[in-house]
């Protein structure tokens, strides 16, 4: 009986362990995905504000919850605006974004497609956004998208640089607009927003410093010993 149990344990143990890796699969179904940048759910980020159909945390995380990770920005019609504002668990520095979504495909009329995105930051934490980071024009068909790493034409990866370098806040706010109106099914997929990390600056090397001064000095005692040499 307890070689039964035993077995009966490790047969619940490893149904348990398939169940896992099925979850970390899942999770990883939409390619160039990641949960440890710093917009990412499990990095503290919430929601403070939106208008969504349903889940806007689905936009910072990997899985789960309504589509399995996809979030529904509110139908408003045709180049309507929907937007959902969260923040980080403490102020953090990107460089820009990598924007994942998904349309219902052409046969669909790309239906649940967005024409423009933006991400707007507080960077003086007075509740307004006053910074666009970035704003994206986007082609309601993906695949004609310029810069779009999709491997499907219904899907979108699209990397967005930051418009003003550098940027550190912890209020932000994203916008999406309708980019089509096939009805009733409608409003914006987002998939997933990752923020890229900070774009490092280049410095001058201490020993590019120090030849440009020595330069400089030799080139002044040259044009002293030549002056000295013409009145000599």
């Amino acid at each position: 009986m307890k070689s039964l149990i035993k077995l009966g344990s490790a047969a619940i143990s490893g149904v348990v362990l398939s169940l896992a890796i099925i979850e970390v699969a899942k999770a990883d179904i939409v390619p160039g995905t990641v949960s440890s940048d710093a917009f990412d759910s499990t990095q503290g980020t919430v929601i403070t504000n939106e208008d969504t159909i349903i889940d806007p945390i689905n936009a910072f995380r990997t899985s789960g919850g309504f589509e399995d990770g996809h979030t529904l920005m509110r139908n408003g019609g045709l180049g309507s605006i929907s937007f959902i504002e969260f923040a980080t668990a403490s102020p953090v520095t990107i460089g820009g974004v990598r924007l994942f979504a998904h349309n219902d495909g052409e046969y669909f009329g790309f239906r649940r497609a967005m024409s423009n995105f933006s991400l707007l930051a507080d960077t003086n934490s007075d509740s307004v956004f006053e910074t666009v980071v970035a704003n994206q024009n986007i082609n309601p068909n993906y695949a004609l998208q310029t810069g779009n790493n999709a491997a499907l034409p219904e899907d979108l990866d699209l990397t967005i640089p930051s418009l003003v370098g550098n940027i550190t806040a912890q209020s932000w706010r994203l916008e999406v607009t309708q980019g089509t109106d096939i009805q009733p099914f409608e409003g914006a997929r987002l998939v997933e927003l990752d923020a890229l990390p900070p774009v490092p600056t280049s410095v001058p090397e201490p020993t590019s410093v120090s030849g440009i001064a020595l330069v400089g000095a030799s080139g002044a005692w040259i044009k002293r010993k030549q002056k000295a040499s013409k009145y000599a």
